[in-house]
């Protein structure tokens, strides 16, 4: 599925969490933080939550193709740009999405 706009972006994004039930079958992934491309067997790292840490940088930001989602490498580009870099509130469109915002406040 190509991404189009906003929301199918937080529609894949969504996919970056608890995804360990879907990527325990071979397939492709990308990692929208770092960019990288990589089979699924080669993930080692699962969060408490069953969320796929990157091999290459280790963040949770792992979709796999499984998800419905294949980027080409603008789509990637794209969405590394909308989840990590900082809107001008200087909150992430990442914590925004996931809405921890209330979780970490007091970090803030």
């Amino acid at each position: 599925m190509k991404i189009m706009d906003v929301e199918e972006m937080r529609k894949a994004h969504k996919f970056t969490n608890e995804n360990l039930w879907y990527l325990h079958e071979e397939q492709e992934c990308v990692c929208i933080y770092c960019l990288s491309r990589f089979n699924s067997n080669d993930i080692e790292n699962y969060y408490m939550d069953d969320t796929a840490g990157c091999p290459f940088c280790y963040v949770d930001g792992v979709i796999g193709e499984k998800s419905g989602y294949s980027f080409d490498d603008d789509e990637l580009r794209m969405m590394h740009e909308f989840f990590f870099h900082s809107s001008n509130d200087g909150i992430s469109e990442h914590m925004k999405d996931f809405s921890l915002l209330d979780k970490f406040s007091n970090l803030m």
